[in-house]
């Protein structure tokens, strides 16, 4: 993973969702879901989040990005979020471009849902094709969203956060739990979130 995938896992495991870096989508199944390449691809981050999530050192109603209780009713559903990270810079144009061929095409966000399994199979194909038109979809008690995370809010048919806006709710997570968190930090598994903890005092 680059820096900027490393900062979004975290920001998604510090909304109480369970992030899957790097989700593997298999050449075979992008094939069988009309992906004419020949080649597996991966979902930079697949984040999958239940609503009834707790804990009482940061796990609070109160600890979660407004912006995923507005866009998303994290605390009403479960959900699915489908993330592509990207740190270069890419026109927005370009950028665009690459998402709606191939990124965020049909073939790959039905692999994506068939390969989590939160709907039957005969179900992937019409909430992969409703959720290619839409940023987010509400399906049978359960949300599915694509989300872009990139240098710039790129618009389109995802939702769209900045790498600022991540790093600035891990810095403020950090502050807020320095104290009872502290003895913690090196128990994270990756250096660059130790550094991070450690850099803001924790």
């Amino acid at each position: 993973m680059n820096y900027g995938e490393v900062i979004a896992y975290w920001y998604f495991r510090l909304n109480g969702f369970f992030p899957l870096p790097n989700f593997v989508l298999h050449h075979e199944d992008l094939r069988a879901a009309g992906n004419r390449g020949g080649s597996s691809a991966d979902t930079d981050i697949l984040a999958v989040r239940f609503p009834h999530v707790y804990e009482e050192v940061g796990g609070l109603a109160s600890d979660w990005d407004p912006f995923l209780l507005d866009n998303l009713g994290i605390l009403q559903r479960t959900t699915v979020v489908i993330v592509e990270v990207k740190t270069g810079t890419q026109s927005p144009g370009t950028l665009r471009r690459e998402l709606e061929q191939s990124v965020f095409a049909l073939p790959r966000l039905q692999t994506a849902v068939l390969r989590v399994g939160v709907v039957p199979r005969d179900q992937a194909c019409p909430l992969a094709e409703a959720l290619r038109r839409q940023a987010t979809v509400a399906w049978e008690g359960l949300v599915v969203s694509k989300m872009t995370i990139t240098e710039r809010k790129l618009d389109g048919p995802w939702l769209s956060l900045t790498l600022r806006h991540v790093d600035r709710f891990i810095q403020d997570r950090i502050a807020r739990y320095k104290d009872p968190k502290r003895s913690d930090r090196l128990f994270f598994p990756d250096p660059l979130i130790q550094y991070l903890a450690w850099r803001g005092g924790m």
